[in-house]
């Protein structure tokens, strides 16, 4: 059976407003992150997080093409909106033992 992998992405307050036209407009919304190893043909759980912390979008994403150096593209899409938001603390308190992982985005 695959792993579940996931992504938290934490975006600049300048990059929020073209998220929220994406998502309002059904268009993948593309970020340049730190590169990092994972399959492009496998989705991720994307974590969008605000500024305060707090989980306030998911949606699915993949890895993409390199955007620069040391710079992956990462391909944000099907974004649902989690209502009311919750803190990163709050859901790794849920997350069994057995499926977390020393990597944490945050």
């Amino acid at each position: 059976m695959a792993k579940a992998n996931g992504y938290v992405l934490r975006l600049q307050k300048e990059r929020e407003d073209v998220f929220e036209q994406c998502r309002a407009e059904g268009r993948v919304f593309g970020e340049p992150v730190d590169d990092f190893s994972h399959s492009r043909a496998v989705p991720l759980v994307c974590f969008v997080v605000s500024r305060r912390d707090e989980i306030s979008y998911i949606g699915q994403a993949r890895r993409g093409v390199k955007s620069g150096t040391a710079l992956t593209r990462l391909n944000v899409d099907e974004v649902i909106e989690v209502s009311p938001p919750i803190t990163i603390q709050e859901l790794e308190n849920r997350v069994p033992n057995c499926h977390r992982t020393s990597k944490c985005g945050h």
